[in-house]
């Protein structure tokens, strides 16, 4: 069992889940759901050192003890044809819009920094408000019974460098939803001026702001296009933000967290958890990019471990993780909390849930 765990083969919950690398990626895929979950690096090997009947292997064991019950025939292929249609004109949750391609870093690992096969690189190119407005027309008619209703992503490039744009759109968004449409801009941080502020405590926007870590960590990677570090500007924006608005900054502010190698989880642990601000924590992906893969050492895994014991046994019994463990809920969480907390039927439990509805969930515009 312990060999197999190490080859990448291990299975978990009595059969129920099954851990698989493939090159330097790791799924966890479940027999009750016939769902592949992506898991993060941290979740993967905190599970390949598990022994059997360990702690953080009965957290994940939902099943334990409950015998899988078969899946359900296949539905009435007229009853699919009428669910995705109703989805599709009733239910989309979201827009992304990507409001430029333009931005004002250069973050070693950026996905469009050009050192990848494939993505696009930067450019000037910028989203006209007609784009804008047909695309949250769109949306505005087809998520009358969207849960918990439309929103708005605002993405780039850096968003905050057509300031007019999102502006412009917030107030359309607002006037067309009586009020109804939620807002998430992903930004860098430079760019939180005073007006972007405003303009962000008056929508009630929800920012996703990338920091990577403390100034030695963050500033190795995330600089600006002259090559200066970026720490400094985007802590200071975002004091400035938590002292207009102490109680939107704390409802509405997150981190967005890149790992890239090498990476020192103990000082990871320790800034989050100290800044008291939810994060979510992701792998910088390779791609093809050799570079990122110079520094790789194996993780040093023994500072989270702890926490990942704790969130699994609290949303096991249907708790929500301790709020200071911030970095460990960040880089677990999004992979185990969809493992605890996926849909069953009454009356059968657990279901396999088949392919998601392509355009429901989010759907994205470009410039």
């Amino acid at each position: 069992m312990a060999d197999d765990r190490r080859k990448g083969r291990g299975t978990f919950g009595d059969g129920c889940y099954r851990l698989v690398r493939r090159l330097d990626k790791a799924y966890l895929y479940s027999r009750l759901t016939d769902r592949i979950y992506p898991l993060n690096p941290g979740m993967a090997e905190a599970l390949e050192s598990s022994e059997p009947g360990s702690e953080r292997l009965r957290n994940l064991e939902l099943a334990s003890g409950a015998e899988l019950r078969p899946t359900p025939a296949p539905p009435d292929p007229l009853w699919i044809r009428e669910h995705v249609g109703r989805a599709l004109d009733h239910e989309v949750q979201q827009v992304v819009l990507g409001i430029t391609e333009r931005c004002n870093l250069r973050c070693h690992y950026c996905i469009y920094s050009g050192k990848y096969q494939g993505p696009r690189t930067h450019s000037e190119s910028y989203m006209s408000w007609e784009v804008a407005r047909k695309a949250i027309d769109y949306l505005l008619s087809h998520s009358a019974d969207a849960s918990p209703g439309p929103a708005i992503a605002l993405y780039g490039g850096e968003p905050f460098l057509d300031l007019a744009l999102i502006r412009r759109c917030a107030e359309y968004a607002k006037l067309r939803s009586n009020g109804r449409m939620r807002y998430v801009v992903t930004t860098n941080g430079t760019l939180l001026s005073k007006h972007a502020r405003e303009l962000a405590i008056e929508h009630n926007f929800t920012l996703l702001v990338s920091l990577d870590g403390p100034a030695e960590i963050h500033d190795r990677n995330r600089r600006d296009t002259g090559g200066s570090p970026t720490f400094e500007r985007i802590t200071a924006n975002l004091e400035d933000l938590r002292r207009e608005a102490p109680d939107y900054f704390a409802r509405q502010v997150r981190f967005s967290v890149v790992l890239a190698p090498p990476v020192d989880y103990a000082s990871l642990m320790a800034f989050f958890d100290g800044a008291g601000i939810a994060c979510m924590v992701s792998a910088v992906e390779n791609y093809g990019n050799s570079e990122l893969l110079q520094h790789a050492v194996p993780p040093d895994l023994e500072p989270v471990s702890c926490a990942f014991e704790d969130a699994g046994r609290k949303w096991k019994s249907g708790k929500e993780p301790d709020p200071t463990r911030r970095f460990a809920v960040g880089l677990l969480g999004a992979s185990l909390h969809r493992i605890q907390t996926r849909r069953q039927r009454p009356d059968i439990g657990h279901y396999r849930l088949g392919q998601c509805i392509p355009g429901v969930r989010k759907f994205f515009v470009n410039s």
